[in-house]
């Protein structure tokens, strides 16, 4: 029987990174996701190590944003069907507006962020 899937946006760091090493912990193979490779790749080893499987945690450059790069998560997979998502990627874009039109760049970037990224990922 083949492993159980866990993929984790916003993977590299904080919570991320705690949830894919709960995951890779309890046996599961663990895609994290997000915008930089240095931080994933970090993690990713650093988490293989402390459960004893190489290759337990397999890292994705993404900025979840972008419905082309969502698509290279998906790649990732090859085919295997995820069992759990954790959509953890975003985070609060502060900015001081000093116009409407800045007050709304500064809303959709935030929307992008904590909530386009959730949708597109699970919908992939």
């Amino acid at each position: 029987m083949d492993k159980r899937v866990a993929v984790v946006s916003g993977g590299g760091t904080g919570i991320g990174a705690a949830t894919a090493r709960a995951f890779a912990m309890d046996g599961y193979d663990v895609v994290i996701v997000g915008r930089r490779a240095e931080v994933l790749d970090a993690t990713a080893t650093r988490v293989d190590a402390e459960c004893g499987r190489p290759g337990a945690v397999r890292s994705v450059t993404a900025d979840l944003t972008d419905p082309d790069q969502v698509e290279r998560v998906v790649a990732a997979l090859d085919g295997r069907t995820v069992d759990v998502l954790v959509n953890n990627a975003g985070g609060y874009l502060g900015q001081q507006a000093e116009t409407l039109a800045g007050a709304a760049a500064f809303w959709r970037s935030n929307f992008d962020a904590n909530v386009l990224t959730a949708v597109l990922l699970t919908e992939a």
